[in-house]
């Protein structure tokens, strides 16, 4: 068993096992030899309550990287765990997270206060209660965070505030959210969001209001913006216009914008200040019925672009 003594990293693939239970990974856990374990992957272990994991008896003081998605474990199982504060990435996407794993997550003493990295997608799939979604407008647990992945949780506009501390964060991902777009508005508005670099808003019910919100030059705190991904939205020719004219174009390197009602006017405004596309190395336009313009899109050149098919 020496073999163990120095491992850094550990997934526990189940679909090549049909007998491994709860008990062997907590034997596991519980030995001195995997002290240096840094990594561990139990992504879907659904047949598993992996809660147990996280005890006083846990050998595995020194984790950095968990990835649980798809697992059956809770939020305040590892968040209540004495050797939580040393991750610093945490992964937990198609969970079934409950308040009381939402009100661990962001709790002033939580344990998961030092992340730089955490993906939530769909982990909340029922309401929470409105107060408790207001404790993340307050707390300072995600001002390490230098990325988060939110989307398609149900979660509603309280849980969303202008006073959120993002004060690291480089990646956001709120794609599938049902808050609005008033609120998806005072996202950008986040003063904290200074380094932000790349922001994903798919399916989000978004149209030209929050493009006009977007490229608003008094907002200050998107300066850092370069990768921009609105799949799946109701952006119209208005928006991609008001998108076309402004200066935030000149600053990005990805465009994702399929999906959408842009059109032939839409179309038009995008050819015309091509110019502006400085530092634009893809832009990806599918389904957004340009009719007579799809010819002008696959003849240009756009700074050197790659201009996906847009049919």
């Amino acid at each position: 068993m020496q073999v163990f003594k120095n491992l850094e990293e550990l997934k526990i693939d189940l679909n090549f096992s049909y007998t491994f239970a709860e008990h062997d990974l907590l034997t596991i856990m519980e030995r001195d030899l995997i002290g240096n374990l840094k990594v561990l992957d139990v992504s879907g272990c659904a047949s598993l309550n992996l809660s147990s994991l996280f005890s006083e008896n846990s050998k595995v003081t020194k984790l950095e990287k968990l990835i649980i998605d798809q697992a059956r474990v809770s939020l305040s199982s590892i968040a209540n765990w004495k050797y939580a504060s040393h991750l610093t990435y945490l992964s937990a996407s198609d969970c079934s997270f409950t308040d009381q794993d939402f009100e661990l997550l962001v709790a002033p003493n939580s344990n998961l206060c030092n992340l730089t990295y955490l993906n939530i997608q769909k982990s909340f799939k029922y309401s929470i209660d409105n107060m408790k979604e207001v404790k993340l407008s307050e707390t300072l647990n995600f001002t390490q965070l230098k990325s988060l992945r939110m989307g398609w949780n149900m979660f509603s506009p309280f849980a969303i505030s202008p006073r959120v501390k993002f004060n690291n964060m480089i990646t956001l991902d709120m794609s599938g959210l049902k808050i609005g777009e008033k609120a998806f508005k005072s996202v950008i508005r986040n003063q904290s969001l200074k380094s932000l670099e790349n922001l994903t808003v798919r399916e989000c019910r978004l149209g030209w209001e929050f493009i006009e919100a977007l490229v608003n030059p008094t907002i200050n705190c998107l300066k850092s913006l370069k990768t921009l991904k609105m799949n799946d939205n109701k952006i119209s020719n208005k928006g991609m216009i008001l998108l076309s004219n402004s200066k935030l174009l000149s600053q990005l390197t990805i465009i994702e914008l399929d999906i959408n009602f842009i059109g032939i006017e839409g179309a038009t405004s995008i050819l015309e200040n091509y110019e502006k596309f400085k530092h634009l190395k893809y832009i990806s336009l599918k389904n957004n019925n340009f009719g007579k313009k799809l010819l002008e899109f696959r003849e240009c050149n756009i700074s050197n672009a790659i201009v996906d098919d847009c049919i």
